[in-house]
């Protein structure tokens, strides 16, 4: 399974986007005040991540974005621990 995770600056808002545009469930299990994981139907899933809390989680610093300034930037992380594994390893930690 893929996980594709956004460092967003608004995370309410952006959760709020994806609800209403996508209408992902939410996985439930996350209990965090900086991190959503949703579920597309194509069996992946979706994290938004507040910018502040994935850069320490992740130990990297989410590219620079500046509304009016052209696209942003990607970073990204590849995970090779299995679904069940990932809470042990550093870039998954929720």
């Amino acid at each position: 399974a893929v996980t594709v995770t956004l460092a967003v600056t608004d995370l309410e808002r952006s959760l709020a986007f994806y609800e209403s545009a996508f209408a992902w469930p939410r996985n439930e299990r996350i209990d965090s005040a900086d991190y959503v994981e949703l579920h597309p139907p194509d069996g992946r899933t979706v994290g938004l991540y507040e910018r502040e809390g994935y850069a320490q989680t992740v130990g990297a610093e989410p590219f620079p974005y500046r509304r009016g300034q052209g696209r942003a930037r990607i970073r990204l992380l590849a995970c090779r621990q299995s679904r069940r594994d990932r809470h042990a390893c550093r870039s998954c930690r929720r």
